[in-house]
């Protein structure tokens, strides 16, 4: 009756723990279990619980797995994973306790103690995977947010390189259309040029042609006065040459022509003096003239 009781108050003990959230691990000792360890054993065990006691736990629950102490293993490992930062290294030593208090609840059943440390234990451990998960589950969202955010980043980027570049190609195009119009107005101005060079130069050319033409008539002008006084230097020549001519006449025609000469001037003078009232040259008796 009273190890009834004992065993109700123990799970009513173990209960409020649990709610409460206590993480008191008691410490067992030698006297709890059964004395069939032989001396050496028990000296090993003491030494452990010596090591425990002074915060050595990675030594104690070495000794303690060799002694095979299932439960005051779990209690080293518990505590060794209270000194650990890592959250997975945690988690492993966590998951070797509850296997640990497990083996031990099969060995001793009636320990209350190794119930209340198993559920404990389990608890943490479910909670522990519990916010893993949940961390795990905000950082895969925090990377797809981040991937989103990153893609939708590239894709601004991508449109406003897009825009930007079909800026400049409107730009560029603009340009283009502006060099063109430019060059057909340089062109078409050229054209007006080379078309007024052109008009210049045939008014040139006409102006040259009517000159040439002009300068052809007075050459044609001064080659009739040189023909025309050629003509009459060569009529003069040829009467000249018929002057000679007569100088090649006969001493009989010579004579001829003296007399009829003097016959004109006696003519001549005859009517002038018959103008002048002057004196008539009258014939000598021989037949001689009187001069």
């Amino acid at each position: 009756m009273i190890n009834k009781m004992i065993t109700i108050l123990s799970m009513i003990l173990l209960a409020l723990i649990l709610f409460l959230g206590v993480g008191y691990l008691p410490v067992f000792s030698a006297e709890g279990f059964p004395n069939n360890m032989e001396e050496e054993d028990i000296e090993q065990y003491n030494q452990a619980v010596d090591l425990y006691k002074t915060s050595q736990y990675a030594r104690s629950y070495e000794i303690f797995n060799e002694l095979g102490r299932p439960g005051e293993s779990a209690h080293a490992l518990y505590r060794m994973s209270k000194l650990t930062e890592n959250p997975q290294e945690k988690m492993d030593l966590l998951n070797q306790c509850v296997d640990l208090y497990k083996q031990a609840i099969e060995k001793d059943s009636v320990t209350v103690e190794l119930k209340f440390n198993y559920e404990f234990v389990k608890k943490q451990l479910e909670e522990m995977k519990e916010e893993s998960e949940q961390n795990e589950d905000q950082q895969k969202q925090d990377n797809q947010e981040n991937q989103e955010g990153q893609d939708n980043q590239e894709k601004q980027e991508g449109q406003d390189n897009q825009e930007k570049q079909e800026g400049q190609d409107n730009q560029e195009n603009q340009e283009g259309q502006d060099n063109q119009e430019n060059q057909e107005g340089q062109d078409n101005q050229e054209n007006q040029e080379g078309q007024d060079n052109q008009e210049n130069q045939e008014g040139q050319d006409n102006q040259e042609n009517q000159e040439g033409q002009d300068n052809q008539e007075n050459q044609g002008g001064q080659d009739n006065q040189e023909n025309q006084g050629g003509q009459e230097s060569q009529e003069g020549e040829d009467n000249q040459q018929g002057v000679a001519s007569d100088g090649e006449l006969s001493a009989d025609e010579k004579a001829m022509q003296e007399l009829e000469s003097i016959l004109q001037m006696l003519e001549l003078q005859e009517k002038d003096s018959l103008k002048n009232n002057q004196n008539v040259i009258i014939p000598k008796e021989d037949g001689s003239n009187d001069w």
